[in-house]
């Protein structure tokens, strides 16, 4: 058994906050008005998952990241929809 360091469910709300928002900002440039509620849903996933990952000590780095992109990826085909 390695006696490394093992990352708890906590430290990596991060990097899930992360690659659901860049995942969310590339849908939404790409899915136009068909698809528009899955970069909806990916984003507000990634801004919740940044939230819980300030609150729990996660990376700062990976949940302003996901912080960002998410709501770039939820605000994005709301403010085209709307339009």
């Amino acid at each position: 058994m390695p006696a490394g360091q093992t990352d708890s469910p906590a430290s990596l709300y991060g990097g899930a906050s992360s690659g659901l928002g860049i995942l969310a900002c590339a849908l939404s440039v790409v899915a136009g008005y068909i698809g528009a509620g899955i970069p909806v849903v990916l984003g507000a996933l990634a801004v919740t998952l940044a939230i819980i990952g300030f609150a729990t000590g996660a990376p700062r780095r990976s949940c302003t990241v996901g912080l960002c992109t998410g709501l770039f990826g939820f605000l994005l085909p709301v403010i085209v929809m709307t339009a």
